[in-house]
């Protein structure tokens, strides 16, 4: 998921993510003496249910910027994709090479690959 949402940045982004990684095993260990097991699963699940919540918010938020932008671009008749990049600066369609025809069913000759005469 990072790596999704900062493509500019994953460096950091990942970096920040191991620093609450350990941050969160610091805690963990921490309190790990002085609670019960009890505590320690409600505490746990909390987490675990907040996270799950957040994850939804993201993707939701996500989802919605992505769309409000191809929205934006489209009323606007833009000539950027959805990321920002200029789509002008794009090859043109004339340069490109078409692509061949690929074959998909097999050789219409027999098993062996020999054409049969009919002599």
């Amino acid at each position: 998921m990072y790596g999704t949402l900062f493509m500019d940045c994953s460096e950091a982004a990942f970096s920040n993510y191991r620093m609450w990684e350990s941050a969160g095993f610091i805690i963990g260990y921490s309190y790990s003496g002085f609670l019960c097991v009890r505590v320690k699963i409600y505490v746990l699940l909390s987490v675990l249910t907040l996270a799950a919540i957040s994850y939804i918010g993201v993707e939701i938020f996500i989802k919605v910027t992505t769309a409000r932008k191809a929205k934006q671009a489209a009323a606007e008749n833009d000539f950027t994709d959805i990321k920002g990049k200029d789509v002008t600066e794009m090859k043109d369609v004339t340069e490109m090479q078409p692509v061949p025809d690929i074959k998909i069913d097999g050789p219409e000759e027999d098993d062996e690959g020999v054409q049969e005469s009919s002599a």
